[in-house]
């Protein structure tokens, strides 16, 4: 993705993390996150879904700005997005602070495979596309790291899936917030529930046993052939090759 097909994004996200929500693009603050509270109850979203039929999304965002600007913290989750994108907003917003989420490119190809039927030449051919893509965003990330050492963090999904609390903890003091108990007792209910909630869910019965199960679900040669391919990749984020 282009920079100008990405500045678009940039906006969006400028605007919500500002909480300049009343001239931003609906479709990305709507579902906007405030710290401390459950999305599902939030009043705003109960907002949108009826003025999908009444159409009154101006109130619908003047209670979003109200809810905004009256939080503690503003969090947004974007997935898949290049790290370049991530410098003007940590230039234009002070206080912005930035978790560089990463995942073994093994496992994600693992996930990826129900959805997409890839066969063993497609598993290979996307995960050097996605290496590629990753190698630059860490790049991007050491760079920025460099200049603002104290606001972005890189934090790896399987130090997450194996150490929850720990982690948790560490974001949360990294954000400079306060972890009270209904945040450590959904963490400990999400990442050792009594049942898997399935692909698109977050409840797993073991977190750290799902983050390694792309290691029995590929055969021997996949793993080695992706591997080969992200080689760099793996050895710069420290992953192992075998």
């Amino acid at each position: 993705m282009s920079f100008s097909q990405m500045k678009p994004l940039v906006t969006s996200l400028h605007k919500t993390l500002s909480c300049d929500v009343i001239d931003a693009d609906e479709r990305v603050f709507k579902r906007l996150s405030f710290f401390g509270s459950e999305l599902r109850n939030k009043p705003h979203i109960q907002c949108f879904r009826k003025a999908n039929v009444d159409g009154k999304n101006i109130t619908c965002k003047v209670l979003t700005h109200r809810l905004c600007v009256n939080s503690s913290t503003v969090i947004v989750k974007t997935i898949r997005a290049p790290m370049y994108f991530v410098e003007p907003l940590m230039e234009s917003l002070a206080t912005l602070k930035v978790i560089y989420y990463t995942r073994d490119p093994r496992g994600i190809m693992s996930s990826r495979r129900p959805i997409l039927r890839f066969n063993d030449t497609e598993m290979v051919t996307n995960a050097k596309a996605l290496c590629l893509r990753m190698a630059a965003d860490w790049q991007y990330f050491q760079a920025l790291r460099k200049v603002y050492p104290e606001r972005i963090v890189h934090i790896k999904y399987e130090s997450l899936a194996a150490s929850p609390m720990e982690y948790a903890t560490g974001i949360y003091r990294f954000l400079g917030q306060p972890m009270d108990t209904v945040v450590s007792d959904w963490v400990k209910e999400s990442t050792h529930a009594n049942s898997n909630t399935g692909t698109y869910g977050t409840r797993r019965t073991d977190s750290k046993k799902t983050s390694e199960a792309w290691q029995s679900k590929l055969s021997a040669e996949l793993i080695r052939n992706i591997t080969g391919v992200c080689k760099q990749l793996l050895l710069s984020l420290d992953y192992p090759l075998s």
